[in-house]
């Protein structure tokens, strides 16, 4: 990130904190870039690949739990469709 938005991520959980210089109450181009720059690290797709045949018992063992709508409740890569 930079001085103005820190973020850890334990366990799938983000803390992301904003620094305000001189304590304004204000955004500026540096705050936004902070916030870019930890929504890119957020929404990271890990697309774990494995030489295996998916299964239930292997999705289980690779899963996320990131909440997302679209998100396929596990870190594996989709497979290629004709493999």
């Amino acid at each position: 990130m930079n001085d103005r938005v820190s973020i850890s991520i334990d366990n799938h959980v983000a803390d992301v904190r904003l620094t305000r210089a001189d304590k304004m109450n204000a955004l500026d181009p540096a705050m936004f870039q902070g916030i870019i720059a930890a929504g890119e690290e957020l929404f990271y797709d890990y697309g774990l690949v494995i030489d295996e045949p998916y299964t239930k018992a292997l999705k289980a063992e690779y899963p996320c739990w990131c909440g997302a709508k679209k998100c396929r409740g596990t870190l594996l890569a989709p497979k290629k469709r004709g493999r």
